[in-house]
């Protein structure tokens, strides 16, 4: 029973990371191996926050990020949650990210 625990415990953690970094050299994470992979909440949040942070929506260390703005006053802690402090802050991020700018317009075409 012991070792069934190490095995668990220690070998399969090591086993999804070492897959979670050749898996993203390579260059792909389908969601099927991210669940297979991943069998607690701790292995999927860790999938989830690997991923993210490779696509650049999230910081790899994002609690290390929360906590820093939290200590910065930018964010506030509502029980479980974290929210903007600032209304105009709130604001932006529920709207999203902006559209990409393509460049500038070309100048207007002339005649002959």
């Amino acid at each position: 029973m012991r070792k069934l625990k190490t095995a668990f415990f220690v070998i399969l953690p090591l086993a999804f990371v070492l897959l979670a970094v050749v898996r993203l050299a390579v260059g792909g994470w389908s969601d099927v191996e991210a669940v297979i992979a991943a069998p607690s909440a701790w292995g999927r949040f860790f999938s989830v926050r690997v991923w993210f942070a490779s696509r650049g929506v999230l910081p790899l260390r994002l609690m290390t990020f929360l906590r820093d703005a939290y200590e910065r006053g930018v964010l506030r802690r509502t029980g479980p949650y974290y929210q903007f402090r600032h209304e105009l802050l709130q604001d932006q991020a529920a709207a999203g990210p902006a559209p990409p700018v393509s460049g500038p317009p070309a100048p207007p075409a002339t005649k002959p």
